[in-house]
C-alpha cells in the first residue's frame, strides 16, 4: 500500500474522490478510464482506512447522509436535507477514527469533502429520479400511440 495513504486524511479524501470517478462512468457510460481509476483509489483507501479503529457510530452517520441525500433529491425538500446530509457526513468523518489513537481525520478534511460530495450527489440522484420519472410517463403514454397504428 503506499505511504501516503496511511494517513487517514489523504485515505477519506482519496475514497470520495474513487467515489465521484464511479459517479463519472454512470453519467458516461463506457468510459473505462473514470470507472478504474475509481475502483482502484476506493479499494487502496477502504484498506488503509480498514487499519485504524472505526467507530459503528461514524458509519452510520454516514449512511444516513445518504438517505437525506436520497430524500433530498426525491421529495425536493430545496437542499435542506442534503445540507443535513452534508453535516452528518462531516460529523461521521470527524468521529470516524476512535478518538484513543492519535490520528484522526481533521474537520476541515471533513468539510472540504462533504460540501462538494453532498451537491455532486443530491444533483445526480435528481437527475436519475427526473429520468425515472420520464421514462415511467412515457411507459405509459406508449401503448396509446402504438394501438392507433
Amino acid at each position: 500500500m503506499p505511504q501516503v495513504l496511511q494517513d487517514p486524511n489523504v485515505a477519506y479524501l482519496a475514497l470520495f474522490t474513487g467515489v465521484l470517478f464511479i459517479y463519472l462512468e454512470f453519467v458516461r457510460p463506457g468510459s473505462v478510464v473514470p470507472c478504474v481509476i475509481g475502483s482502484v483509489l476506493a479499494m487502496l483507501s477502504i484498506a488503509a482506512l480498514w487499519q485504524y479503529p472505526i467507530r459503528f457510530g461514524a458509519v452510520m452517520l454516514h449512511l444516513a447522509a445518504f438517505l437525506l441525500f436520497y430524500a433530498d433529491a426525491r421529495f425536493h425538500l430545496a437542499g435542506m436535507a442534503g445540507l443535513a446530509g452534508a453535516a452528518s457526513m462531516a460529523l461521521g468523518a470527524v468521529y470516524f477514527v476512535d478518538p484513543l489513537t492519535a490520528i484522526s481525520i481533521h474537520t476541515d478534511v471533513a468539510i472540504v469533502v462533504a460540501l462538494p460530495f453532498a451537491g455532486i450527489t443530491v444533483w445526480l440522484l435528481s437527475i436519475a429520479i427526473r429520468a425515472r420519472k420520464a421514462k415511467l410517463r412515457l411507459c405509459s403514454v406508449a401503448p396509446a400511440i402504438y394501438s392507433h397504428l
